[in-house]
C-alpha cells in the first residue's frame, strides 16, 4: 500500500524537524508520529494460554497468538537421533492492508501462504533453529525409531508494524510454556504415560529481536534509525530493516539486515545496547507470566485435591444392604444406609 502525501509529510516533519521551519518552536521536536523518541519501543503484553503451549503477544496494536503442539515420529535417516521443530505462520487476510493474496507475482503461486508470512517464517527459523535454541537432541526417545515433533503454529491477527517482534515473543514464550507427555519404551514399543507429570522442552536460551528501520530524509542528506517501527515508518523506510536478536544472557545471537542503505558500524553498535536493554524487560516479562501461571496451576491442582479430599464411596455390605460412606480428611467416615437414614454410630475400642 503505497503512501499518501500527508502522511509522508507528517512522517518526514515527525522524523526530520529540521527540514521544516514550522517546527521549530514546538514543544515536540525530535518525537516521532506517535510521540515515541527514536529508540522508544511500544508497550508489550504478554498472556499465557489456558493450555499449555498457548501464548499472546501485543506489541501496540499488533496482535499475535502462538501454539505449540507435540506428537511422536519416526525419525529420518540422516538424522535418527534428534528431533524436529516446524513452525508455520498463518498471516490471515484481514491482518494489515500490506498483506498481498495467494498467487500475486509477489507471492508464492499456488501456495496458501502470502509473501509476508514465509518471510515472517523464515526469520523465526533463523532466530529459533540457527541460534539451536531448542535442544532437538533431547525430544529422542529411541534413537532411529521415535522422536516428538515439536510444531509451533504462529497466527497474525493484527499487524501494525513490526509484527516480526511480537511473533517471536509469543513463539519463545510458547515454547517456554509448553510440556510434553512422559514417554516410556518397552519392547521396541512407546507408550505415552498421560498419568505422569508433562515435561518442559530443553532450552539453551531464549532468542529476543528488536527491529529497526532506516528512515532517510527527504533531501537524502541524513537518515534516522527507528526501533520497533509503524507501519506507517516501516513504508517510509521501503524495507530497510535491521533486526538484531539478542538472548536474556546479552549475547548477541544475530544481525539481520536484508536490503536497504547501508549503516554505520557506530549505529548498528548503540542498536544492539538498545536490543540487549530490550531482551532483558522481555524475558523478564516472560519468566514473571510463566512464574504466575505455574503458581495459579499449582493453586489449582490443591484445590481439586481439597474438593475431593472428602468423598462418598458406594459400598454393599454382606447382607445385600447398600451403603455410602463418606471419608473425610482425617480418616473418619459416616455410613447411610440405602435409604439415606444415618447409621448409628459404633464406640471406638481401645485395644
Amino acid at each position: 500500500m503505497s503512501l499518501t502525501l500527508s502522511d509522508e509529510s507528517f512522517a518526514y516533519q515527525a522524523i526530520f524537524p529540521e527540514a521544516t521551519e514550522d517546527n521549530k518552536s514546538t514543544s515536540n521536536v525530535g518525537l516521532r508520529a506517535d510521540g515515541r523518541t527514536p529508540l522508544d519501543c511500544r508497550r508489550l503484553k504478554l498472556r499465557l494460554g489456558p493450555a499449555l503451549g498457548q501464548s499472546e503477544c501485543r506489541i501496540g496494536n499488533n496482535w499475535v497468538r502462538a501454539v505449540v503442539t507435540g506428537e511422536v515420529v519416526t525419525p529420518p535417516p540422516e538424522r535418527p537421533n534428534e528431533g524436529k521443530l516446524f513452525i508455520s505462520v498463518d498471516y490471515g487476510a484481514i491482518t494489515g492492508s500490506a498483506t498481498q493474496p495467494s498467487g500475486d507475482s509477489a507471492g508464492l503461486p499456488g501456495s496458501a501462504q502470502t509473501p509476508e508470512a514465509v518471510s515472517l517464517c523464515n526469520q523465526l527459523e533463523r532466530m529459533l533453529k540457527g541460534s539451536k535454541a531448542v535442544d532437538v537432541e533431547a525430544l529422542c526417545i529411541a534413537g532411529g525409531s521415535r522422536v516428538w515433533s515439536v510444531r509451533l503454529d504462529v497466527h497474525v491477527l493484527t499487524d501494525a508494524g513490526n509484527v516480526g517482534d511480537a511473533a517471536a515473543t509469543a513463539s519463545v514464550a510458547a515454547l517456554m510454556h509448553y510440556r510434553r507427555s512422559e514417554v516410556t519404551t518397552l519392547e521396541g514399543s512407546t507408550m505415552v504415560r498421560e498419568e505422569l507429570e508433562p515435561m518442559p522442552l530443553s532450552i539453551h536460551h531464549m532468542p529476543l529481536p528488536l527491529t529497526f528501520v532506516l528512515v532517510k530524509s527527504p533531501d537524502g542528506s541524513t537518515s534516522a534509525v527507528l526501533a520497533d517501527p509503524t507501519s506507517l515508518e516501516e513504508r517510509l523506510s521501503g524495507g530497510a530493516l535491521l533486526v538484531i536478536v539478542v538472548n536474556q544472557y546479552g549475547e548477541l545471537c544475530s544481525i539481520l539486515k536484508p536490503v536497504g542503505t547501508s549503516c554505520p558500524l557506530p549505529t548498528i553498535v548503540s542498536c544492539i545496547h538498545a536490543a540487549t536493554g530490550r531482551a532483558k524487560e522481555v524475558h523478564k516479562m516472560i519468566a514473571d507470566a510463566l512464574e504466575k501461571d505455574t503458581s495459579q496451576r499449582e493453586s489449582r491442582k490443591k484445590d481439586i485435591h481439597h474438593k475431593y479430599n472428602a468423598r462418598t464411596v458406594l459400598t454393599i455390605s454382606t447382607d445385600g444392604t447398600e451403603k455410602a460412606v463418606a471419608q473425610d480428611a482425617e480418616g473418619g467416615s459416616g455410613a447411610k444406609s440405602s435409604d439415606g437414614t444415618p447409621e448409628p454410630k459404633k464406640a471406638r475400642t481401645n485395644v
